[in-house]
């Protein structure tokens, strides 16, 4: 699952500490567990990476990774903070956090080139 949790001020995106695309930004995401529901699983990543406590909105989209671990996809829900007053927490995968209003060169490609089609009502990327 891929957590894009849209904030007041931006969209949270983390830099990589591990393989693959060490040092580029992307969404918190993870692996969906055997018998976890989608939003269980995009609940439990984002308080595992980030230590936050999410509302998951609904699911925007299929991400798909031709590059990464022989083609890997990516199911993308839009979520927002419990409580905007959360502070995040880094973990082994990557410990830099920030919130963007303009989606850094160094993101993942595959993540910016689905930000820069995705309207959610205050954000429009692309055309």
């Amino acid at each position: 699952v891929e957590v894009i949790i849209d904030t007041s001020k931006g969209i949270v995106l983390t830099k990589r500490l591990i393989p693959p695309c060490i040092g580029m930004w992307h969404f918190p995401g993870g692996t969906v567990y055997m018998g976890e529901k989608l939003e269980e699983a995009v609940s439990r990543v984002a308080n595992e990476e980030i230590g936050a406590d999410v509302n998951v909105k609904n699911m925007v989209g299929i991400i798909e990774y031709p590059e990464l671990f022989n083609y890997a996809i990516g199911v993308a829900f839009l979520c927002e903070l419990k409580s905007e007053k959360q502070e995040f927490k880094g973990s082994f995968q990557a410990e830099d956090i920030k919130v963007f209003k303009t989606i850094p060169d160094d993101t993942i490609l595959e993540q910016k080139r689905f930000l820069e089609n995705l309207e959610n009502g205050r954000y429009k990327y692309g055309n």
